[in-house]
């Protein structure tokens, strides 16, 4: 058993799916990563959130097989108040999390650390703005829900291959996938002059 920041768990929805065919990315995947803290990660193929955060109320060994855990246990628990919920293993494949049951997705999550890119070029990419957004929302939740983001963000770019955009205090990262050229008008839309005149 341990508690984790309702914040982080917040954090990774932004980037998980909602209603993808691919049922094991409509949730949060957690892994243990050391003795005080997890990994939270959740994707939805184009976006993908990474953190490492600090547990607290730490009993028994944190060691746990990865779990998902669906959408739904994760969006119910994050509207309540509490800063902090317990998460708990209660055997016969239930956990809680706050006040939710739940049974973790039946499902293998994707070797998602084969997306992280090693080392970014910083070439030039198009990235979708509406991911770019998301990407900035989830970092800000991480940090905080009420303040700025400490820290300088960065968007690191990697040409036709996945960016990331970190900050230098935080403990986690989104990995972006570029805009393919294929996908790109040949010839841009014409200035709405009319709005000018």
């Amino acid at each position: 058993m341990f508690s984790i920041a309702t914040r982080h768990l917040k954090a990774a929805l932004h980037c998980a799916s909602k209603a993808d065919i691919r049922y094991y990315l409509n949730g949060v995947l957690v892994e243990a990563a050391g003795e005080k803290d997890v990994r939270l990660v959740a994707t939805d193929g184009h976006i993908m959130f990474c953190g490492k955060a600090a547990i607290q109320d730490v009993s028994g060994p944190v060691g746990f097989s990865p779990i998902i855990i669906p959408r739904e246990t994760v969006e119910a628990v994050v509207k309540g108040k509490a800063g902090m919920v317990e998460f708990k293993d209660m055997g016969d494949g239930k956990y809680v999390l706050g006040n939710q049951i739940f049974a973790p997705v039946d499902g293998k999550f994707p070797e998602w650390r084969r997306v992280v890119p090693q080392a970014a070029d910083g070439s030039a990419a198009c990235y979708d703005p509406a991911l770019l957004a998301r990407a900035h929302k989830a970092m800000g939740t991480w940090a905080s829900d009420k303040v700025k983001m400490p820290g300088k963000t960065h968007l690191v770019p990697n040409g036709q291959g996945a960016g990331v955009l970190m900050n230098d205090v935080c403990s986690a990262f989104v990995v972006l996938m570029p805009i393919r050229p294929t996908t790109i008008d040949t010839k841009p839309p014409a200035i709405p002059q009319h709005v000018l005149q």
